[in-house]
């Protein structure tokens, strides 16, 4: 069987807006940045970092001063859309010689790159006493799980900028309205929950089902883990699909009825933003969705449920209680024209403080180092459902974010489309549950065998 490469667990996420081009001011021209027993100077320097936009780098632009100050060196970044990332990175990592230093690593598209070999081994400047700060990158700071999943073979291609995990958003208020306690415990009691709350004004519950990538994709596979099922029959062992057995049907079956019975008008084609918006809107009792978008919403320059939503694990299934889950990361390409300036910005971008500020002046929550999220002054500002957002998520990270929910291959995008258009005409109505899992197992098959792993 052909080598595949893994990752320990966790990663997720997250996607959006629009591709803008940012480039921070200079204050000040320090001479160096302070290495070890040397100083390596970047005064004049350019680092130019492409990034997929996300809340946590939207603003940035507001902080990259800072950076600038210290290193002397400009910095550049461009922000590209989710859809159009992965092509704009795959064009610029296939250069002999690159135009960036720094590239945001999707985990969807993490191992694919580190396979084709496009990527400087962190190690290399991480060990460099004349480079490295350690007090600064804080290794130990990281979420565990989220800084092993972007190490393969012993070896740290990327430090890792995000992680998501699905938790359980929900109006108190529409469960009090309707005489219910305690939010769903179940997959089975959401539904139970869903189909009593939901009316023309207010849908019961809203899911992402769009083909794409980073939609059903990401919330069917999840539904079908809880239930004791999987994409294959034993990752990494036995990479022979499994979607044509019971489990995945049923699983299927009970997704496509939760979200065409009670879902909004359009949810059947949705991504993560529509699901937003609705729920921003006042016009969703239940949305289980990543941590990462719980800033948004709950932006209070936007949501009319500010005060009226609570949080919970993601519901358990027949087997066991899963929270899709995902790591995005930073990297220094290696055509690279400016690799240790790359670095310093990532080690930089990451630190505690950095990542402290962007959390607190720009409304982003879902800190990569979960030390910080127990500092006071961020409890205080992200005091949403009295506190008990922190307290889920804190949770959900400990016993319930899993990774590996779904195979990570460097053949998963390939995957994720077909299992994305299966469930798009199963969604839809335009084909039988058995027959479009039946073809879509065919088809993943192929994949895998063209791929060597039998």
């Amino acid at each position: 069987m052909k080598k595949i490469l893994t990752i320990c667990t966790t990663m997720v996420l997250a996607f959006l807006i629009v591709g803008a081009a940012w480039s921070g001011g200079q204050e000040e021209q320090p001479a160096t940045q302070a290495g070890g027993d040397m100083e390596i100077s970047f005064e004049g320097k350019t680092v130019d970092v492409l990034l997929m936009a996300s809340p946590i780098v939207q603003k940035f632009e507001n902080l990259v001063s800072d950076f600038e100050v210290k290193t002397g060196a400009k910095v550049n970044i461009l922000l590209i859309t989710p859809a159009n990332y992965d092509q704009k990175a795959d064009m610029e990592l296939v250069s002999p010689k690159g135009a960036y230093d720094v590239l945001w690593l999707p985990w969807r598209t993490f191992h694919r790159w580190i396979k084709a070999d496009w990527f400087a081994p962190m190690d290399q400047f991480m060990n460099n006493k004349n480079l490295a700060d350690p007090a600064l990158l804080d290794v130990d700071g990281f979420a565990p799980l989220a800084y092993q999943s972007v190490n393969v073979d012993g070896v740290q291609y990327a430090l890792p900028i995000m992680q998501g995990a699905t938790i359980l958003h929900y109006r108190i208020d529409i469960l009090e309205q309707h005489g219910l306690g305690a939010p769903p415990d179940t997959w089975t009691e959401l539904e139970e929950m869903a189909k009593k709350v939901h009316s023309s004004e207010i849908a019961g519950v809203g899911m992402r089902c769009a083909k794409k990538s980073g939609q059903v994709g990401l919330h069917y596979p999840m539904v079908l883990a809880a239930n004791g099922g999987s994409i294959v029959k034993d990752y990494p062992n036995d990479m022979h699909p499994s979607l044509d057995e019971p489990v995945a049907i049923e699983s299927a079956k009970y997704f496509a009825r939760l979200m065409q019975n009670y879902g909004f008008q359009g949810v059947l084609t949705s991504a993560w933003q529509e699901n937003v918006v609705q729920f921003q809107q006042g016009k969703l009792a239940f949305y289980p969705d990543a941590n990462v978008l719980t800033g948004q919403i709950l932006d209070p320059e936007k949501s009319t449920v500010v005060d009226k939503t609570d949080f919970a694990v993601v519901p358990r299934g027949s087997a066991k209680r899963v929270a899709a889950s995902g790591v995005h990361s930073l990297g220094v390409p290696k055509n690279s024209p400016e690799k240790e300036l790359g670095y310093k910005f990532i080690e930089w971008a990451l630190s505690d403080e950095v990542q402290f500020d962007n959390a607190m002046k720009h409304d982003y929550p879902a800190l990569i180092r979960p030390e910080l999220m127990m500092r006071k002054d961020f409890l205080e500002k992200y005091d949403w459902g009295d506190g008990n957002y922190v307290k889920v998520v804190s949770e959900t990270f400990a016993k319930y974010a899993d990774a590996l929910y779904r195979p990570h291959t460097p053949e998963w995008r390939q995957i994720e489309e077909i299992i994305g258009i299966a469930m798009s005409s199963i969604l839809t109505g335009q084909a039988e549950v058995e027959k479009a899992l039946g073809q879509a197992n065919e088809e993943v098959f192929k994949v895998f065998q063209e791929a060597g792993y039998y």
